[in-house]
This record gives C-alpha cells, structure tokens and sequence, in this order.
C-alpha cells in the first residue's frame, strides 16, 4: 500500500468516526433532540469508543502529513 492510499483509508476512518461521534452526540444530548438515549446505554458505548477511535486516527492524519503542516507553517511565519 502506497503513502496515497493509507492516507485516503485514515482519512476515510476520521470521517466516518466523525459521523458517528456527531449521530450519537446528539442522540445522548440532554435536550432530546434524537430521542435523548440514556448515559448506561449502547448509543453511549458507541459515542465513546467512536470518539476514541477518532483520536486515534487524528494522530495518523497528524503524522502522515507531518512535513506537509511544517513547511505551511514555515512558510506562514516567514511569508
């Protein structure tokens, strides 16, 4: 597997994390705004580990495109 497509497969699982993060966010929301799941429930097992799963592929995002974040803050500081 090329550097692309590893890339293309992380960014592929922060967004669907994201999704899932968001869907169940709301769903435990105290306002209700989806049914309003209570906090001993699986919408809430899944929020968490969802959010988990998105940190760490937020940190792979970070590290594979490390040299690419550093010169674009180069050249902003030294523009």
């Amino acid at each position: 597997m090329n550097k692309s497509q590893l890339k293309y497969y992380v960014d592929l699982g922060m967004g669907s994390m994201f999704i899932l993060c968001f869907i169940t966010g709301l769903m435990k929301w105290p306002t209700k705004v989806i049914g309003g799941m209570g906090r001993n429930s699986f919408v809430t097992v899944v929020h968490d580990f969802s959010g988990l799963f998105l940190g760490v592929f937020v940190f792979f995002h970070l590290l594979l495109n490390w040299n690419w974040i550093v010169c674009m803050t180069k050249k902003c500081i030294f523009c």
